[in-house]
């Protein structure tokens, strides 16, 4: 993620990669909770950051797009909450709705219970069933070939968040499969971070939360 961190410091936005914990000794929703306690952090740090904590967006790939799309639409009903929203979301390969895999050990592992033991959990955890008609703008992208997590996914939330009357963009790329299309595709990167420069517009430089599928350094990077 820090390829996406400098392409959006170089268009003038403070970009600040966030890790989280993970799964099984970390289950959901303490992957997410750590990321309203960055955003929280980010509103706190906001003059030494030099940034408008009022125009903050995320940008996250797969498990990331997963959970940053979740941290646009929800609210806490419990421990820390978020000084800062979300204002505008670049989610990419995103798994909207957990519950068409009810069989996957993965998902099971992440939510630390199965479908049939908890299937309200499973609804819970997807970002396709908090869509309102106040949720923030949308860019969605996706590989047309991606067979770990299927193009329909970001379509059909896509759609839903249309339904709802909320802004939602979709860049499906034909020949791209799921880790080809973070590692190689480039258009989704440049209209991505276009739309978040677009939907963050004027005032002091606006802030990104950068939240990949895997733990990384948490850091700043800024324009040279």
């Amino acid at each position: 993620m820090s390829r996406i961190a400098r392409h959006l410091a170089a268009r003038g936005m403070v970009a600040v990669n966030t890790a989280y914990r993970l799964a099984p000794d970390h289950p959901f929703p303490a992957p997410l909770n750590d990321l309203r306690q960055a955003l929280t952090w980010m509103a706190d740090q906001a003059d030494d950051l030099g940034i408008d904590a009022d125009r903050v967006g995320a940008f996250g790939y797969s498990a990331g797009a997963h959970l940053v799309s979740l941290l646009a639409l929800t609210q806490p009903s419990r421990g820390p909450g978020p000084a800062a929203r979300l204002r505008a979301v670049v989610a990419g390969g995103i798994p909207a709705d957990l519950t068409r895999w009810p069989q996957s050990p993965v998902v099971k592992r992440f939510l630390g219970v199965s479908f049939r033991a908890d299937p309200q959990l499973w609804v819970e955890a997807s970002p396709q069933a908090h869509v309102h008609a106040g949720s923030p703008p949308f860019f969605l992208y996706h590989g047309g070939l991606d067979r770990l997590v299927e193009p329909g996914q970001s379509r059909r939330f896509h759609q839903r968040l249309g339904a709802a009357g909320a802004r939602s963009e979709l860049h499906e790329v034909p020949w791209h499969g799921h880790l080809s299309m973070f590692l190689l595709n480039r258009s989704g990167l440049r209209r991505g971070a276009a739309f978040l420069a677009g939907a963050l517009a004027a005032g002091p430089p606006a802030a990104d939360v950068v939240a990949s599928g895997h733990p990384i350094r948490r850091h700043r990077r800024s324009p040279s």
